[in-house]
């Protein structure tokens, strides 16, 4: 907490008199169908027998299927903010009725391991599990 103080303070923003505050946003999405981020990443090959995915989130609206992590090719990966999308290699984990309603922010992970277990943590508990694919996934697909 301390060492967070310090850092705003040496690094924070500075204003001179009568100066006007701006705010920025980092990241907004949402608002359309084709709200995303696509990247390209150089190396995925650490984490093609296993992996896990976290974010926080808050779904704004109940769309059938609100998409935050889809990896390719071939739907590699796809992880969904409402339950209806957990599926990893094809592998499909419906958790429709297990997430949180809309408007509420959540922690979600989604973990896999070839020839293991594929799993989906909200808010740092399981909520549902499948045996996963023993396939290891492309190293040279694209995030979006």
């Amino acid at each position: 907490m301390i060492a967070y103080l310090l850092v705003t303070i040496l690094v924070g923003p500075t204003l001179a008199a009568g100066e006007a505050l701006q705010t920025f946003k980092a990241l907004s999405f949402g608002r359309t169908t084709g709200d995303y981020v696509r990247f390209k990443p150089t190396d995925m090959s650490p984490f093609v027998s296993s992996l896990t995915v976290c974010g926080w989130i808050k779904r704004m609206h109940d769309a059938s299927y609100p998409i935050v992590l889809h990896y390719n090719p071939g739907d590699q990966i796809i992880m969904g903010s409402n339950g209806n999308w957990n599926t990893v290699l094809k592998q499909h984990l419906d958790l429709t009725g297990k997430f949180p309603e809309a408007k509420v922010w959540f922690h979600q992970c989604l973990s896999w391991a070839a020839g293991g277990k594929q799993k989906v943590y909200i808010n740092g508990e399981e909520i549902g599990s499948r045996s996963a694919s023993s396939s290891n996934l492309s190293w040279e697909g694209t995030l979006r």
